[in-house]
């Protein structure tokens, strides 16, 4: 059973970070911070006020950390190397104003998992430890991000996020009754049925499986997993080619889509609280439950027609942790 600490009092994030890492990270351990840093034009990621506490914290300990994120498939500022350290000194997160470096990469290493080679950034893969520190938020393909996402998409290569979409993307493998459930759902409008069959855009199509996980015939099929699968087989990546993984989950500001939405994405709970834990299976069910009973219902599934706990299925099933978690 997954430990999780949770703190209501934000105020009180930094003591109780002092409190968690210190039997995690030790004098020396060069600690990668897993974070995103923010599109443009979003305004609800992790602010560097939200984020220099857990950096002086692990100073505090002796630590050498930095924060990494990884670049992006889609154009924006984040989409090459330059763009995104340009994007992440916009948003406030620079070595003097966080007091550690800021590091952006694209370098792997590869590691096999069941459908995929999957190249995990290299900075995570060479750091002696990584804390994954994820905005808790909604996510049209994955219904939600936490620790998971965050460890799998944001662990990745640009190849490898290119790659897990593709695998993604539907093929009609049974029979059609145009029922137009996908169409109605797709938050791509890739699906259509209007011909009188399943036809689906592979261009404009973002490879969610919410079209294949919906639709009431059992009629669609992956090219090679559901998203939440190959998710789930990405963070399982990252925390096998990385030395040791700490996780905390910031409930606040939690809007309907990920950090990557420019423009409208708006709030859809109140904030809860942080969350502490070495098991992002568990740290994630912890969050999604914890919010669910905040809101009185099925949030994510709600707002984006993705079950939340897909991803924490298949995350349980590759051995990275447990969805049976005792909140202490």
């Amino acid at each position: 059973m997954g430990k999780v600490r949770f703190i209501k009092d934000f105020a009180e994030t930094a003591n109780e970070a002092r409190t968690q890492f210190a039997s995690c990270f030790f004098k020396g351990d060069k600690v990668a911070i897993k974070m995103h840093m923010g599109e443009k034009g979003n305004l609800h990621y992790l602010r560097p006020k939200d984020v220099k506490p857990f950096v002086d914290v692990l100073k505090d300990l002796g630590a050498e950390p930095f924060l990494f994120d990884s670049i992006v498939i889609y154009s924006g500022g984040r989409d090459t190397v330059e763009k995104y350290l340009k994007t992440a000194e916009e948003h406030g997160y620079t070595e003097e104003a966080i007091g550690c470096p800021i590091v952006v990469s694209d370098d792997f290493v590869e590691v096999e998992t069941q459908d995929m080679k999957f190249q995990v950034c290299k900075p995570l893969t060479g750091a002696d430890g990584v804390l994954v520190l994820s905005h808790v938020k909604g996510h049209p393909c994955a219904g939600f991000g936490g620790a998971i996402k965050n460890l799998s998409m944001g662990g990745a290569t640009k190849k490898s996020k290119g790659d897990m979409h593709n695998g993604c993307k539907p093929n009609l493998t049974g029979k059609c009754t145009v029922c137009g459930t996908c169409e109605k759902l797709c938050p791509a409008k890739s699906c259509t049925v209007k011909s009188g069959n399943f036809v689906n855009d592979e261009n404009a199509c973002w490879g969610c499986s919410i079209c294949i996980v919906q639709c009431p015939e059992r009629a669609l099929s992956p090219k090679v997993a559901l998203f939440d699968d190959l998710l789930a087989q990405g963070a399982y990546a990252t925390v096998k080619a990385s030395k040791k993984v700490f996780c905390v989950n910031v409930i606040k500001n939690v809007s309907k889509y990920c950090d990557c939405q420019a423009g409208e994405n708006p709030i859809v709970a109140k904030d809860v609280g942080v969350l502490f834990s070495a098991d992002p299976v568990s740290i994630d069910n912890a969050s999604v439950d914890l919010l669910d009973k905040a809101e009185g219902r099925d949030l994510f599934n709600d707002e984006n027609h993705k079950d939340p706990k897909l991803q924490l299925g298949y995350s349980q099933d590759y051995g990275i942790g447990t969805l049976e978690y005792e909140l202490i």
